[in-house]
This record gives structure tokens, C-alpha cells and sequence, in this order.
């Protein structure tokens, strides 16, 4: 617990009155991986992800205004298809309304009727409406529902949606470009070549015929939400935030890792079930130790060449290095 508070109290005090000069700082680096307190996520979330779509809150009141005026009807690009083989087209809303209270089942709040339920369901369809190119992909709730569980400002949480979207591979994974996101696959596989225990991994799930896009789709669209604890996937966000694609590149080389004794030895079956977290698997997630597996994190590094490749498939972030 002072720990905590300590840690709470250097960022009230040291860095967030100073944002702009301390935020990239190597103390304040050191401190946000070690998680940043909730008492203050909503507030650095919102401080690192910036505003660079210039969204104001009467942005945000005409767009949702104009929205409640307006029948969204959209294909969603994750729905199942008709007998003919065309992607169904269903109201946007109906979606969403189906979508919501399975989130986060343990959630009572995305629930209709629960507090956060119109909140969230305002932020996703404001943002389909106002993103047409993008649309409506189911892996959109977990993002939105994640922001709006830590930040109550409705405003504040569509800003926030909106550009994270646009940050590093996100806009690709939610666009659905298959040409970009099969690049990060191979990015990822680079780094799982250059780590002694994941290139083991990696040949044999090659040999049982799993591959990357069988399990990190969902991983990297949603930052882990739909396989983590959420208290751990938010830890995840945070470093997400601070050093962009290159971690998440980093924690799923370490989850690899953590699971090998299942991935060089289970079947195709025991294998694919727990990289997707299939009903039934969760308690093996759910029983990673946080400690552990944040410091083996720490302890990979990516050579030259994959954060080359990362920089490549970002040429308008910051550029990464292992700083």
C-alpha cells in the first residue's frame, strides 16, 4: 500500500503538473512501467494519447446529435455470413445493443440498464457514425468499454476512442487491412526468431499448422482484453501508451514464453484453445503471475531489424528504439 501511495504521490507532485517537459523522462519512464495508479489512469491516458484529431466537446455534442437523426446502417466486418456467402448488413445498433452486455459479462455495468451501458453505446455509435471508412468491428466495444470503465466523462472517453484508433497498428487492425496487419504478423515472428525459448515455440506451432493469425488478431486489436484479466491488460495499456507497438510485440514474445510447456508438448487442439482463450481456458490467464511476467518483459529486447520493420509500418510515430 505506500508503495502505491508513494508512487501516487510522485505523479500528482513530479510529473503531471509538468507533463509536457517530464512525461518522456527517464524517471517518469521507470515509473509508469511499473503501472500507472488508478486513481490517475483516465487522466494520463487521456494526456498520452493526445488530441491530435483536434475533437472538442461541441465536436462531440454535433456528431452525437446528428447521429440520434440518423438510421446507421453498416456491414460489419466481423459478422457471420449469409447462406450466399455476402456479408450480412444489419443496423449498426443492433450490433452494438448485442455486442455490449458480452464485453465484459462480469461487468454488470455494459449490461442495459447498468450505469455505463447509454455512456458506452453513445461512444460507439457517435464514433461509427463519424468514422464510416472504418465501420463498426466487433473488438470496437472492448476498446470503448475500456476507456469509458476508467474515464466517466462521455466526452473525454469519445476523444480518447477516436485516437487511439489512429495509433500505431490500430487503425490497420480496425480497418481490416489484411496486407498491413499480416505485416505485423511477420514482425512479430522476426522477434519470436530472435528469442531462444520463442523460436522453439514458433517452430512448433509452424509444425502443428498454427499460425499467427489464428490468435494475435484479437491480442493486438483489443491490447489483451479479450484474453487478460482486466487489471492486467490495463497495465499492458499503460506501457502501451508510453512505448506504442514495439510492447506489445514484447509482452506477447513473454506470454509465448510463459505457456511453452503447453505450446512444445499439447496437441493442435490444447494448443489453438489456449492462445484464444476458448471457453474453459480463462484460468490459465487468469493464473499468470503479473510480477513475473512484466519482468520478463523487461528482460526482451528487439534487435534492430524488427523495430526497422515496426518503423517502417509506422512512419508517423515516434520512432521506436529500446530505450
Amino acid at each position: 500500500f505506500f508503495e502505491i501511495q508513494k508512487r501516487l504521490n510522485t505523479w500528482k507532485r513530479e510529473i503531471l503538473p509538468y507533463w509536457n517537459s517530464k512525461c518522456k523522462s527517464s524517471a517518469s519512464k521507470k515509473l509508469w512501467r511499473k503501472g500507472i495508479p488508478n486513481q490517475i489512469r483516465s487522466i494520463v491516458w487521456t494526456l498520452a494519447l493526445g488530441n491530435d484529431l483536434k475533437i472538442t466537446s461541441e465536436v462531440y455534442t454535433r456528431l452525437k446529435k446528428a447521429k440520434n437523426h440518423t438510421f446507421i446502417r453498416t456491414t460489419s466486418h466481423s459478422d457471420s455470413q449469409s447462406p450466399n456467402g455476402c456479408v450480412e448488413t444489419r443496423p449498426i445498433q443492433d450490433q452494438i445493443n448485442s455486442d455490449l452486455p458480452r464485453t465484459f459479462p462480469a461487468f454488470s455495468c455494459f449490461r442495459p440498464g447498468g450505469p455505463l451501458h447509454m455512456t458506452v453505446k453513445n461512444v460507439l455509435e457517435t464514433y461509427v457514425y463519424s468514422r464510416p471508412d472504418i465501420g463498426y468491428v466487433q473488438g470496437l466495444s472492448y476498446i470503448a468499454a475500456n476507456i469509458c470503465l476508467q474515464c466517466g466523462d462521455e466526452y473525454l472517453a469519445f476523444q480518447s476512442l477516436a485516437n487511439i484508433i489512429q495509433k500505431e497498428h490500430m487503425y490497420a487492425f480496425f480497418k481490416l487491412d489484411q496486407r498491413e496487419i499480416y505485416s505485423y504478423y511477420k514482425v512479430y515472428e522476426m522477434a519470436m526468431r530472435d528469442n531462444k525459448l520463442g523460436k522453439r515455440v514458433l517452430k512448433r506451432l509452424e509444425l502443428l499448422n498454427i499460425h499467427p493469425h489464428l490468435y494475435l488478431f484479437n491480442w493486438m486489436q483489443t491490447l489483451f482484453l479479450k484474453v487478460l484479466p482486466i487489471k492486467v491488460a490495463n497495465r499492458i495499456w499503460d506501457c502501451f501508451l508510453l512505448e506504442g507497438t514495439s510492447y506489445l510485440i514484447r509482452i506477447s514474445v513473454a506470454l509465448m514464453n510463459n505457456f511453452s510447456k503447453t505450446l512444445l508438448n499439447g496437441t493442435f487442439e490444447d494448443c489453438i484453445k489456449l492462445l484464444s482463450c476458448s471457453p474453459g481456458e480463462e484460468h490459465h490467464w487468469a493464473a499468470i503471475n503479473t510480477d513475473q511476467i512484466f519482468a520478463a518483459v523487461e528482460n526482451i529486447s528487439l534487435t534492430a531489424n524488427v523495430i526497422n520493420a515496426l518503423n517502417k509500418l509506422q512512419p508517423f510515430s515516434s520512432k521506436l528504439s529500446n530505450s
